[in-house]
């Protein structure tokens, strides 16, 4: 996911794309949001974890 991001991939895509792909959000969710892509980023940026997805 950051590395999509750094690509210059925008948050909406990459929503789209969890969301097509049936990839359940941290808590169950079936939709994911720009917002909660930039909320899993940021945490993970925070946590100095790289993500992948």
């Amino acid at each position: 996911m950051k590395a999509r991001h750094a690509a210059g991939e925008s948050m909406n895509a990459i929503a789209r794309e969890l969301t097509s792909n049936c990839t359940p959000t941290a808590h169950g969710g079936a939709k994911w949001h720009a917002a909660t892509v930039r909320k899993v980023l940021q945490q993970k940026a925070e946590e100095g974890v790289a993500v992948r997805l």
